[in-house]
């Protein structure tokens, strides 16, 4: 028996920065506010891009995590009125998602080769990707419902027959190297396919060294939070040449502070020597006044 496709992820990023509608919540609830939060969000990219949040399912996830009920319907509500779950999906069929959960979604399976999708639920365009299948869920008027429909849709049908009519052609393309392939709008229009293609490139990233005088873990540092930083802000990618200038004049801008960074974390690092040293002469000076102790009663 084959095995089922998997659905979720098995991570997701989270900014250091997080806008007012989180520190809102947290505002409003504590730390279990945040902490609850975070909790959903596992929740949703462990399942996918969605994640039902009917009674039966609150039940379970407030035990998974040990916290009543009201506590957490009460933080899902207002969660659901910051905006940080789509209000209208919540109100028609019971589902927390949002643009950016999908959005980092699709970023992170866009390798897959078989994905499903209910069309109902999307806040996103993912008809240019070729993995997808899409289905629709059967209400009937309830608002709780969430079957999926074995019809597909007839855009499904279609791409799953020129999925099939070039199957060969698709094995063949997925078991070239990343560095060999050719990396075009069209075809790789994700910046991690860019960064991973750019951290190969070690001309490039000598470079970087040289004109931005930052230590080079902290250039990887900000070149693997890229991706997520300019999707954020909606900016599109083209092509790894722009990409390479998009991200030099991004890091040109935040150089200085990125050097403060370092210098910090430099200073901490020599205090940390510096009480390793006293702590070192200070057990020094405690053997040697015990032997002149010992020495002295003798």
């Amino acid at each position: 028996m084959a095995r089922p496709n998997k659905q979720g992820v098995d991570y997701f990023p989270l900014d250091v920065h997080l806008d007012d509608k989180v520190t809102i919540i947290e505002a409003e609830h504590g730390l279990i506010g945040f902490a609850i939060l975070i909790k959903l969000l596992q929740k949703i990219y462990s399942e996918g891009y969605f994640y039902e949040c009917g009674e039966v399912q609150q039940i379970l996830f407030c035990k998974s995590i040990s916290t009543d009920r009201n506590t957490v319907t009460t933080i899902i509500n207002d969660c659901v009125k910051w905006g940080i779950f789509n209000e209208k999906l919540f109100n028609e069929y019971n589902i927390l998602t949002s643009k950016g959960i999908q959005t980092r979604y699709f970023q992170a399976i866009y390798k897959r080769t078989d994905v499903k999708v209910i069309k109902e639920y999307l806040l996103i365009d993912v008809s240019d990707r070729n993995n997808i299948r899409y289905y629709s869920v059967l209400d009937n008027g309830n608002k709780d419902a969430s079957i999926v429909s074995d019809i597909e849709s007839t855009q499904s049908k279609v791409k799953e027959s020129k999925e099939n009519n070039n199957k060969e052609e698709i094995k063949k393309e997925d078991e070239i190297p990343i560095d060999e392939k050719q990396f075009n709008y069209l075809e790789y229009h994700t910046y991690y396919d860019l960064v991973e293609h750019a951290k190969k490139e070690e001309s490039w990233f000598d470079s970087l060294l040289r004109l931005l005088k930052l230590e080079k873990e902290t250039i990887l540092s900000e070149l693997e939070n890229f991706p997520v930083v300019q999707e954020a802000k909606g900016n599109k990618v083209t092509n790894l040449k722009d990409f390479k200038n998009h991200f030099f004049n991004y890091m040109n801008l935040r150089k200085d502070d990125l050097r403060k960074v370092e210098r910090k974390k430099s200073e901490i690092s020599i205090v940390d020597r510096l009480e390793i040293e006293r702590q070192k002469y200070f057990e020094i000076l405690k053997k040697e006044q015990n032997g002149i102790s010992k020495s002295t009663a003798v």
